[in-house]
């Protein structure tokens, strides 16, 4: 507890303190603000950026190999870590996608706490900040995944990951509501990925007066295809975790590999999988060729 002082000069050195305290936050925010805008910070971002591109094109691509009856598999973000490490010099490139995922997972903490996409503080705006405060922990989890590959040899299995994180929650008391929330939510981040393939407003990120008109024009139609095909995988993990909810099973639950899988499964699956798959690897391209012309806010 503060007791108040009886020296007459107390207030003003409150007011002081109170005044220093103030100067050394907006210095904090300043400090902050120059870093967004240093060029080191900026390499960084976009290096994460084309990591993002990487980890869907070999998603993508196992998908499309195990819809074509050859040696793939569904897999998620880890598996896809796996494969790489599996490849000539993967040690080396793993390295390089850990250190990419660090820049992706930095860039979206930054666009949540410092606002740099100016989403404000009004309802929306915090909801979508909280989404990337969301994205950027989950890229914190993918990196520190990629250097336990690297250091240990080991990574978690996406869709065992899911399961046991669905039944720690149907666990609880509640449990059954609180799975049927995340399934609400994975279902609004679906529509958010259709509204950004139809709508193409996600090309108001991109630093278009760099670009010119025809490659803006075939990054902007690259990236419509591509959020659509992430509309329908979300789309279909939402279903995934209702029907856990609703059966009160996480068995069914298995992120991304379990999408996948569930569409292979369809009539006609394995020639829906392959679109998809097509779909995945087209949202890595348009990852890739916007990486170099992605707005880094500078305010």
């Amino acid at each position: 507890m503060v007791v108040p002082s009886s020296d007459p000069d107390a207030g003003g050195s409150s007011h002081e303190a109170m005044a220093i305290s103030r100067s050394d936050v907006y210095a904090l925010e300043g400090k902050a603000e120059r870093a967004v805008q240093s060029p080191w910070l900026e390499r960084f971002a976009r290096l994460g950026l084309a990591t993002q591109g990487v980890v869907y094109l070999v998603i993508g691509g196992l998908a499309a190999k195990t819809a074509l009856g050859r040696s793939g598999k569904t897999t998620g973000s880890n598996g896809a870590l796996r494969e790489i490490a599996a490849q000539p010099y993967g040690q080396v490139m793993l390295a390089v996608v850990g250190v990419g995922l660090v820049g992706y997972a930095l860039f979206r903490l930054i666009e949540a706490v410092l606002d740099t996409e100016c989403k404000g503080k009004k309802p929306k705006g915090i909801v979508t900040r909280i989404g990337y405060a969301f994205s950027g922990l989950a890229y914190v989890g993918l990196a520190f995944g990629a250097f336990r590959l690297l250091t240990a040899g080991e990574s978690k299995d996406d869709g065992a990951n899911a399961r046991t994180l669905t039944g720690r929650l149907l666990e609880q008391p509640g449990g059954r509501w609180m799975v049927a929330a995340v399934a609400v939510i994975v279902f609004m981040v679906a529509i958010i990925q259709f509204y950004k393939a139809v709508t193409s407003k996600f090309q108001r990120t991109l630093e278009q007066e760099r670009m010119g008109d025809r490659l803006l024009r075939w990054t902007v139609r690259i990236g419509r295809v591509g959020y659509a095909a992430r509309g329908i995988v979300f789309g279909v993990i939402g279903g995934l975790i209702m029907k856990a909810a609703i059966d009160n099973d996480p068995s069914g639950s298995s992120g991304l590999p379990g999408a996948l899988t569930a569409l292979r499964e369809q009539p006609y699956g394995p020639w829906v999988l392959l679109a998809v798959a097509l779909g995945l690897m087209t949202f890595a391209t348009y990852c890739l060729l916007r990486a170099p012309y992605r707005r880094i806010q500078r305010r």
